[in-house]
């Protein structure tokens, strides 16, 4: 069946530590077979500003399947102070997982690196359900037939609208179940403007800055007010009900301002970049080869600095696939192609040998350039670099910024934007 016929909305859940090589050659195929927006792997196609936990669980809501990549340490992977991560729920790996399984859709568990299925009474009782869907596995030695056996799973499934989750196949002989899978509710933004729909901010922006105004018009007509006479007792008595009303005036501020921080305090709500023609901040960052390279070393030449959130995953390796296979072009034109993220040294080395590339990747382990570039983004309590690309002319100043960029058509883009920077 032709995937023109097909218009599956795959939801992909894996444990970044466990599985993201597997998940990410998965998603690679699925989005070649179904298209770029019909799979949703969370990272990759949130964009900067966005609420990931919105975004999870409305991608949740709105997908047809579900598939759960399960890899060697997906049953014991621990938090930082040794609770098992499963049993955590808040754990967001957990919570998808019941989100998909409370809508009854199908759910395909995805056996990566030798992993076996988990047995019932090793899951918490929210995820027991998991252990009875059939499981596929995908191998090392067969992963394209493997995984060209799941796509035609996914098709055959949706192409009989009549079959529900319920009548998969099961690993336990099926039966009436007399227990009910506690619900979980989707976690909610804490930010006061998250949660607002769009007419209710204009409404409470436009009584921010009526409040504002008024204030202002208050302290400059107060200023200048006429000093009365004694004996005038009528602008005398005005006074006190005057000045009295300012602590009523003034009380509600706090209760205004009070919400800032929680839209301002995540990193993924920056959204303001260097600004074009301005000189574009300097670094020394380490490569994956443990040289150290400066922005100052490429002077007299133009620069293509990325910044992206994680190697190793699907959009990431997309879009470096991108840029090295347009890498002499750039070279043609007297460019260098710079990539960074908050990643180690040898993650870099490790990406770099696996993938064949053939440019610098540079480690930002403590986002400090990131930050310098406003391209940061906080993703489950981790701060990652947003999606942001730089042209950077030869006098080191910046001719050019991309935000939000998408990796499948981001390169193409900058050498034709490129060409235009270089003939002005």
């Amino acid at each position: 069946m032709r995937s023109s016929q097909i218009n599956a909305k795959v939801f992909i859940n894996y444990r970044r530590e466990d599985s993201a090589p597997y998940a990410g050659r998965l998603c690679d195929r699925l989005t070649a077979r179904f298209g770029e927006d019909q799979v949703f792997i969370d990272i990759d196609q949130i964009e900067p500003g966005e609420d990931f936990v919105e975004v999870i669980n409305r991608k949740v809501s709105a997908c047809d399947i579900a598939l759960v990549a399960i890899g060697p340490r997906w049953l014991s992977a621990t938090d930082a102070s040794g609770k098992r991560r499963l049993d955590d729920e808040e754990d967001f790996v957990r919570m998808e997982i019941v989100a998909v399984l409370q809508r009854k859709i199908r759910v395909i568990p995805v056996l990566v690196g030798g992993a076996q299925m988990p047995r019932k009474q090793d899951l918490p009782e929210a995820l027991a359900p998991l252990s009875r869907r059939n499981a596929v596995e995908l191998s090392e030695i067969r992963f394209n037939a493997d995984v060209n056996r799941l796509i035609e799973a996914i098709e055959k499934s949706l192409a009989d609208p009549g079959k529900k989750a319920e009548s998969l196949p099961d690993r336990t002989t099926p039966r009436e179940s007399t227990q009910r899978t506690p619900a979980t509710p989707p976690v909610q933004s804490t930010s006061l403007i998250a949660v607002l729909k769009k007419p209710e901010r204009l409404i409470l922006v436009s009584a921010i800055a009526l409040i504002l105004l008024g204030l202002t018009w208050f302290f400059m007509t107060s200023g200048h007010q006429k000093v009365p006479k004694q004996g005038d007792q009528p602008a005398v008595a005005n006074i006190p009900r005057r000045t009295a009303n300012i602590p009523r005036r003034t009380a509600n501020i706090p209760i205004v301002t009070a919400n800032i921080p929680s839209v301002t305090a995540n990193p993924s709500r920056v959204t303001a970049n260097p600004e074009v023609g301005k000189p574009a901040p300097d670094f020394s960052l380490t490569t994956g080869d443990g040289s150290q390279v400066s922005l100052k070393d490429y002077r007299g030449k133009w620069v293509v600095l990325y910044f992206y959130p994680k190697d190793f995953t699907s959009g990431c390796t997309m879009e470096a696939h991108n840029f090295q296979r347009d890498l002499a072009k750039y070279e043609e034109s007297g460019a260098v192609i710079l990539g960074v993220s908050v990643d180690s040294v040898q993650s870099h080395k490790d990406f770099c040998a696996k993938e064949g590339l053939n440019f610098k990747l540079l480690a930002d382990p403590d986002a400090k350039i990131s930050t310098e570039y406003r391209s940061i983004m906080n993703y489950k309590g981790n701060t990652l670099a947003a999606r942001n690309t730089f042209i950077i002319n030869p006098k080191g100043e910046i001719a050019k910024v991309y935000t939000g960029v998408k990796p499948a058509e981001h390169s193409e883009q900058v050498l034709k934007d490129l060409a235009d920077l270089k003939k002005s």
